[in-house]
């Protein structure tokens, strides 16, 4: 049967070329849609997410003017003293002072710098931060521990890497106590995190954590402060109290941002995300359903002279409805042949795994079933026919 509907398929093939061209670029666009929406997600499942427990983003900005070099250097200050002071705090339990690229749940993008290791160069994220950083966050380490703000002896200061790195530079190898050399110095592998997102549906960053005692840039300092549980409110009200007593209202502004927040806008833009590639897709689905069902049922009516000399001569409506609804399906298959070869490349080279195979499935899966579908009403339709009102509809 199959060798009898190609034969027949290739001598309509410009009849339904239509029906061909439709279900190509339906299959096409539904491949995108949910290639993005898989993607999304497997991304958000990865490992590497951060439990934040209360924890605040504080830092200052500029009201709107320029400083000079003199203020910025005394705002610099003014913030360290007044820091100083919020450990002091009853509601607060750890003070972490970190550059601003590797707080999580933000948009700001981390600094890439080359990692040597054994002669080899890696480019990695390099982000810097005290041992209460590793306090804060729920990190898994795969070996070793976190930093600590002791200058070692040797006088040769410890880093911390991702696994993501450590794969790279040690191809499966224990790294810790491996010495890497970051910019102009040397440092010790203190430990290896299993994996870090700043955001949700990030992908796993190759970053490198150095000391923050060894940073050399002061301008526009932030530090994270871990409130106790429940008393996040409690705190920003005093440090915005304590932040206008130290600095001019006119010339700095605070800033002041739970980090559980942050990640809540980051979901709901993801959401927003996930949801306008949704849409399209259900729309298209519909689409599919009728456009191929309209088309079918044209090209049915105009072939019941067809169906009703097929059971004439002993076809069975059982098999004249098995025939359409298989040719349904093998010009979908066909349809759908452009569409897998382009994604097949396209995501080869963008090292994609599960995440594509599945929305490839899910597309295909979803095709075949509408086919179907379209193709099972016309094929009910044409099994009623007998010869004789075949031949009069088509005279």
């Amino acid at each position: 049967m199959i060798r009898h509907i190609l034969i027949l398929l290739w001598n309509r093939r410009r009849k339904m070329i239509w029906v061909f061209t439709e279900q190509i670029l339906v299959f096409a666009v539904l491949l995108f849609c949910f290639t993005g929406i898989s993607d999304t997600l497997k991304r958000y499942y990865e490992p590497g997410n951060v439990l934040f427990n209360d924890v605040a983003m504080i830092a200052y900005e500029s009201a709107g003017d320029t400083w000079a070099a003199d203020e910025r250097a005394d705002y610099a200050t003014r913030f360290k003293s007044m820091v100083q002071t919020l450990k002091t705090f009853p509601n607060v339990e750890y003070v972490s002072h970190v550059s601003r690229d590797c707080v999580p749940a933000t948009g700001w993008f981390a600094r890439n710098d080359s990692v040597v290791f054994a002669q080899h160069k890696y480019i990695a994220t390099v982000n810097r931060c005290d041992e209460n950083y590793f306090r804060m966050f729920d990190f898994r380490m795969q070996s070793g521990r976190g930093l600590t703000d002791t200058e070692p002896e040797d006088g040769i200061p410890e880093a911390v890497i991702t696994r993501k790195l450590a794969d790279e530079m040690g191809r499966g190898t224990d790294m810790t106590g491996k010495i890497i050399r970051v910019g102009n110095r040397d440092f010790r592998v203190a430990g290896v995190l299993e994996a870090f997102k700043k955001r949700d549906t990030d992908d796993p960053q190759a970053a490198v954590f150095l000391p923050f005692y060894l940073s050399d840039s002061d301008e526009n300092p932030t530090v994270l402060v871990q409130c106790k549980k429940g008393m996040f409110y409690d705190f920003s009200k005093e440090y915005l109290k304590r932040f206008r007593q130290n600095f001019p209202p006119a010339r700095v502004q605070p800033l002041c941002a739970e980090l559980e927040l942050l990640r809540e806008s980051s979901r709901l833009y993801n959401f927003l995300n996930v949801y306008l590639l949704s849409v399209p897709t259900v729309f298209l689905v519909v689409f599919a359903f009728f456009g191929t069902f309209g088309l079918l049922w044209m090209q049915s009516k105009k072939r019941f002279d067809e169906f009703g000399l097929r059971i004439a001569v002993g076809s069975t409506p059982t098999q004249l409805k098995r025939y359409l609804v298989a040719e349904s399906l093998m010009l979908t298959s066909f349809a759908m042949i452009p569409g897998l070869i382009i994604a097949a490349n396209l995501y080869a080279f963008a090292s994609k795994g599960w995440e594509w195979l599945a929305a490839a499935g899910a597309a295909v899966v979803l095709m075949w079933l509408f086919a179907a579908f379209s193709a099972w009403f016309p094929a009910q339709r044409a099994a009623k026919i007998t010869p004789v009102e075949a031949l009069r509809m088509n005279q």
